[in-house]
């Protein structure tokens, strides 16, 4: 058992890794904001799908909505029931 096992490397020298960003690292600002300087700096190629913007806009969308009508209804004085 003495035969060491070679594996593939993650990172090739030379080689930047191509990371594919799904709605789960676009929406937190924090980790969207890690990736994309990662990204601009070369260290890696971003890369997402149309179906990922779209979820994204979706669940973005239905958040602002949440939140806008949360505001009215403290606004208004309305109170869930």
């Amino acid at each position: 058992m003495a035969a060491a096992r070679q594996r593939a490397a993650l990172v090739a020298p030379g080689r930047v890794p191509l990371v594919y960003l799904d709605a789960n690292v676009l929406i937190p600002e924090y980790l969207r904001s890690v990736f994309l300087d990662l990204s601009h700096a070369g260290l890696i190629q971003a890369h997402w799908g149309k179906q990922v913007l779209v979820e994204v806009r979706r669940i973005l969308s239905a958040s602002h909505c949440n939140q806008f009508a949360a505001s009215l209804a403290a606004a208004w004085g309305f109170t869930r029931g």
